[in-house]
């Protein structure tokens, strides 16, 4: 049986969590990569911790409010995203 893994959805952080380590929490936004995977947080946060979190990637914040909502995300670039889609691979990325 594998380590369970605790997952905490807030409009302001993500939060996942296993037994016996602490908690890693991020603020929730996800940074889009062409050459990689997406990471949750916000780049400035995690200068020295997290090297991968470093521009260029597309920014996507305010999406946990907009899950379930019809009407997409408007990224800066134009592309579009659903709030549903953009807070699973927020989570998915957390996981790992």
């Amino acid at each position: 049986m594998g380590d369970s893994l605790g997952l905490s959805i807030g409009t302001t952080n993500l939060v996942a969590a296993r037994e016996g380590r602490p908690p890693v929490v991020r603020r929730a936004v996800l940074t889009l990569f062409n050459d990689r995977a997406p990471e949750v947080g916000v780049p400035s946060e995690f200068a020295g911790a997290n090297p991968n979190l470093n521009p260029p990637g597309l920014v996507l914040g305010g999406f946990v409010d907009r899950v379930g909502d019809p009407v997409p995300l408007v990224a800066s670039d134009g592309s579009s995203h659903r709030g549903d889609q953009v807070l699973a691979e927020a989570l998915d990325a957390m996981t790992h």
